[in-house]
């Protein structure tokens, strides 16, 4: 059995129980609500390290990995990211503060997307 394979084993148990959580069964079902998946994920965000711009440039020329930025990503920056080749955003409370999620998750996507055609970066 391969090292990795080993520890997925070993965790099965783990994550397991995890799935078993009334979080994670109502999420999976749709039958969290809304509110109570806003406070879950707008608490967890505090835990967040700011990374600045110039740290970020220095990550993405020392990997050649996929990079995908999260925290404080809002409609003034999503568009900064193509131009530094990072290859994606994760949004939290930046749509889920919204009244409209989904139009708020569609106009970031938008915003990325046109920043990343335009500023095509290898």
């Amino acid at each position: 059995m391969s090292f990795m394979n080993e520890i997925l084993a070993a965790n099965i148990p783990i994550r397991d129980e995890c799935a078993a959580t009334y979080f994670v069964t109502e999420l999976q079902t749709g039958s969290l609500p809304l509110d109570i998946f806003r406070e879950y994920i707008i608490q967890d965000s505090s835990d967040a390290r700011l990374v600045s711009l110039c740290e970020l440039q220095a990550i993405r020329q020392a990997v050649s990995i996929p990079i995908v930025v999260i925290g404080g990503i809002n409609r003034e920056i999503a568009a900064l990211f193509p131009g530094m080749g990072i290859d994606g955003l994760a949004v939290i409370s930046a749509i889920l503060t919204r009244p409209d999620i989904r139009l708020e998750a569609s106009e970031l996507i938008d915003i990325f997307n046109h920043a990343k055609s335009s500023n095509h970066v290898e």
